[in-house]
């Protein structure tokens, strides 16, 4: 995972209405169920979504995350239980008579239309409608907010995709919508504009103080745009918590092993012993020594999960005092990926661990390589012990 999905600044400051347990939520979902036949797309959920937070939905293809999206638009009903926005029952209200947003991966843009046109076609079916002075007023916001001034008068198709891509946002911002539904807002462009625009995406969220959610299957943009992120398997929520959180301190073995890179020691572990525990995970090397869960007692079997920038590669083995756990391998494969190298080290018991380390000097003298034997180390709270 790059440095800066760690480091998301978004959850740095004060505002965090969940941690607040007399915050009201904008958006409640209480033990909703959407049934399509006999197949379950979501399975009794509950979750809260605050006002003003970018919320992302994260999960592979199929576990919800869009039905979820078309619920909350009023495309979908649900099988059972209860949708609220700003307190109020969503059930039998249509998506026309929503406060709610949505902008689909392919745009919808009206090729036909200009940029301002297509900003202000909403606007023109809306009670602003005989207001031409407000809708130009309004167009010219949001033109100004999304960067497109030079662009009004242009269609769709002399611009580039992350232009169109802010054309879309645009319109849908312009009614001032409470709630803004992104699918996927992002999968049509490249690597580096995706990755400028999700800052974009971020500066005008917070300009405008909209909620926005976004459904998303890829974790670097949920982690890097998102105050908080939901992620979903088969229907069901897993895990709800900052980026952070969600990256330092998975709840599961899913989770962990779906969020970024992460090497995962299978092993039975020690009953707890001053709130660290041993774990025996191949025979022949010495166990791991890690902080217990808070709710482990006995033995139990586990397992123990490590991010590879958390493990340090060495020729020689490190002092013990320095690292609590040291274990001799083999490098067996090396990714050069220009700011990092990612080594594949083999231990002695067939456990296959990655370790990825900075580049301060240049691939030419790099002082280790394939073939070569190391030792692979990490202090004793680098990992988390998990039991399910």
């Amino acid at each position: 995972m790059p440095e800066n999905t760690q480091e998301n600044t978004r959850e740095n400051t004060v505002f965090a209405p969940w941690d607040d347990p007399e915050a009201a939520p904008l958006i409640e979902f209480r033990n909703v169920t959407k049934r399509f036949g006999t197949f379950t797309a979501i399975d009794d959920l509950t979750l809260d979504i605050y006002a003003r937070e970018f919320f992302a939905l994260l999960g592979p293809s199929g576990c919800g995350k869009t039905t979820i999206m078309r619920m909350l638009a009023g495309f979908e009903d649900p099988s059972e239980g209860e949708i609220r926005l700003g307190g109020a029952d969503l059930a039998g209200v249509p998506p026309n008579r929503r406060p709610v947003n949505m902008m689909f991966q392919s745009y919808a843009l009206f090729p036909h239309l200009s940029v301002w046109d297509n900003i202000a076609f909403g606007l023109r079916r809306s009670d602003m409608a005989r207001d031409k002075a407000r809708i130009a007023a309004r167009v010219e916001e949001m033109l100004k907010l999304t960067r497109l001034e030079k662009f009004a008068r242009r269609k769709p198709h002399q611009i580039s995709g992350g232009q169109r891509q802010r054309v879309a946002l645009a319109r849908s911002l312009a009614k001032a919508p409470r709630l803004l539904l992104l699918d996927e807002p992002l999968g049509a462009l490249d690597k580096k504009l995706r990755q400028e625009t999700q800052f974009e995406l971020m500066d005008i969220q917070e300009r405008t103080g909209t909620t926005f959610v976004i459904v998303t299957h890829d974790q670097e943009e949920a982690m890097t745009v998102a105050s908080r992120v939901a992620v979903m398997d088969h229907g069901k929520i897993v895990q709800v918590d900052t980026p952070a959180s969600i990256y330092e301190a998975p709840n599961s073995v899913y989770v962990a092993d779906f969020i970024g890179e992460i090497n995962i020691f299978k092993g039975r572990a020690s009953a707890p012993k001053d709130g660290f525990c041993e774990i025996g995970f191949a025979e022949g090397l010495a166990p791991i020594r890690a902080r217990a869960p808070e709710d482990m007692q006995g033995e139990a079997e586990v397992s123990f999960a490590i991010r590879p920038e958390k493990v340090e590669i060495s020729p020689e083995r490190p002092q013990a005092r320095e690292r609590a756990n040291a274990y001799p391998g083999k490098v067996i494969d090396i990714a050069y990926l220009g700011n990092i190298s990612t080594y594949h080290v083999a231990l002695a018991g067939g456990q296959k661990v990655k370790v990825q380390a900075a580049n301060t000097r240049r691939i030419q003298r790099r002082s280790i390589t394939w073939d070569q034997q190391v030792w692979i180390s990490f202090t004793d709270t680098a990992g988390v012990v998990l039991t399910r």
